[in-house]
């Protein structure tokens, strides 16, 4: 229950182009009547199901419940707009939907102990009749209800005012305050999505405050869980930082293709057409939690992208670090939008979002704008960022540990299945090594220069020995390379296991000792200085 997918039903749906095909046409309301038995409460008018693994009622009526649907689903609804709720809609091969439904939830159908700091209203109702008035400058609240700790839930209400103004959402429990909602609202419902990662335990409460001159109306209030456990987010983003080096520089396009970047068009963020300015290229600061910061690379300019509260649009401004000023990546479930989610990390609930025109081109210098996340809107998912060029260009260098510029990676010997260990420095052939860059992997072969056939390898089957091997393509036979600090150390991760680093076997810098793939320690054995073998220049990768 709560947005994990606990049931699955396959329905067949009559395809309209083949003249043979028997199956009766249903619609989506049809379909779920049939799968798991939902029925309309004439009361009320409000759909439910009953789990037959566990006896429990759920709701499902479409204002209450959370949808993430595919493409086809979505063209559907662009074809038919006059049906009134998506389960009036005729289902076709091939669609996907998903329904989470809410472990809390208030239509206000019926008055409720919970609310207090307004009025029921039955004049300015969504769609059943009535709905909660919170007053100029006051606040609503919904008290007294509990939550499950280090759970995350969507928080869905449709919002409206009598005029244009400002709505902050908190959750507080007894003395600690979370902001997690800042929004505008207009004359019409519009449902806002707000994004809670709970540490908080029970006797919570909810306040919806109007800070506008006249009421504010509130319907149809969901609460939806959504994951469980750890901050997946923050443990997506900690992956993602590790493709990341100190000084990388990438282009972040939108996902119809790479011509259309994010651009520093001082101050404002815009999508703009690829022109290799400055402006476009951009570092990506990550923290330790995986947020991280996005910076042009302008040194006239070298500001960050910035939301600011109470606007739409962003802008490029001077660094503070504050929350504002982060973000989160965050891959598509949706197998019609397979990208990233750019997300606030001072609001969950806030994401980039750019414009799409009907041939669905991007706009050519349209501003970036702050927008609700919505999974099913290809206009706020960017392909992964691009990295412009190989941090390293193709070439013969030296691997010198960090603990001791003198010692360096070595070949024992010309061998298959030789191992790599520590050697003071003699500019002997066997302790130097060809970098060459794969695009497809985004890695790089490391190449004896003794033996080019022989290849840097983590023996990963069998242990954390790195050896020298035979050219098989097998993902421990390529590496990462990532600057790691200003000074010009660089990390070398393993594409078969990221958290794997080249390593000195328990920190020694003595001769013979093995190198090994080692778990990431942040210890200086995982640093590496990588220079050309004579004093000829390292060029800028």
């Amino acid at each position: 229950m709560g947005g994990n997918r606990f049931m699955e039903r396959r329905i067949a749906a009559k395809d309209p182009l083949n003249p043979n095909d028997r199956t009766p046409e249903l619609t989506l309301g049809e379909a779920l009547e049939k799968s798991i038995g939902m029925y309309l409460d004439e009361e009320n008018k409000n759909f439910y199901f009953i789990n037959e693994e566990t006896g429990i009622k759920h709701i499902i009526s479409p204002d209450l419940v959370h949808l993430v649907f595919d493409k086809k689903i979505k063209e559907e609804q662009e074809r038919k707009p006059d049906i009134k709720t998506i389960y009036g809609m005729t289902i076709r091969p091939g669609m996907n939907i998903q329904i989470n439904v809410p472990v809390l939830y208030d239509d206000f159908t019926k008055k409720s102990g919970m609310w207090s700091g307004g009025n029921y209203d039955t004049e300015h109702a969504l769609y059943k009749g009535q709905c909660y008035e919170i007053p100029a400058q006051k606040e609503g609240v919904y008290s007294n209800f509990s939550l499950e700790p280090k759970a995350i839930y969507l928080i869905v209400i449709a919002v409206k005012g009598k005029e244009a103004g400002n709505v902050t959402v908190n959750i507080t429990e007894s003395k600690e305050i979370k902001e997690i909602g800042n929004f505008e609202i207009g004359k019409n419902y519009k449902y806002q999505k707000m994004i809670l990662f709970n540490d908080m335990k029970e006797h919570l409460k909810l306040h919806i405050k109007s800070e506008t001159n006249d009421s504010v109306y509130i319907d149809n209030l969901s609460i939806i869980k959504i994951g469980k456990g750890i901050d997946k987010l923050k443990q997506e983003n900690i992956e993602y930082a590790k493709n990341v080096g100190f000084d990388d520089r990438f282009y972040i396009s939108a996902i119809s293709g790479e011509e259309m970047v994010i651009t520093n068009n001082s101050p404002i963020a815009v999508m703009k057409k690829k022109d290799g300015t400055k402006q476009q290229k951009l570092e990506l600061q990550f923290l330790n939690n995986g947020s991280f910061k996005i910076m042009d690379t302008s040194k006239s300019t070298n500001k960050v992208l910035t939301l600011q509260k109470g606007y739409s649009i962003l802008s490029f401004r001077e660094d503070e670090s504050i929350k504002t000023q982060f973000w989160y990546l965050k891959k598509s479930t949706n197998p019609n939008q397979m990208g990233y989610q750019i997300i606030s990390a001072w609001d969950r609930s806030k994401v980039l979002e750019y414009d799409i025109y009907k041939d669905e081109k991007v706009g050519d210098g349209w501003p970036i704008r702050i927008a609700s996340l919505d999974e099913n809107k290809p206009s706020q998912y960017f392909k992964f960022p691009q990295e412009i060029a190989p941090v390293l260009p193709d070439g013969e260098y030296q691997i010198k540990s960090r603990k001791d510029t003198n010692v360096l990676a070595d070949l024992s010997e010309n061998k298959s299945g030789a191992i790599v260990h520590a050697f003071k420095n003699h500019d002997l052939i066997n302790q130097k090594w060809n970098f060459v860059y794969d695009s497809s992997k985004q890695a790089y072969k490391i190449k004896s220069s003794q033996n080019p056939n022989l290849l840097l390898t983590w023996k990963s089957k069998s242990g954390n020995l790195i050896i020298g091997y035979e050219d098989h393509r097998y993902n421990d036979q390529y590496w990462k390379i990532k600057k790691s600090t200003k000074d010009g150390y660089y990390k070398i991760r393993n594409v078969e296991n990221l958290n794997y680093l080249l390593d000195l076997k328990d920190g020694n810098t003595s001769d013979r000792t093995p190198l090994c793939a080692g778990w990431e320690s942040g210890k200086p054995s995982q640093e590496w200085k990588i220079e050309p073998p004579s004093d000829r220049p390292l060029k800028d990768g």
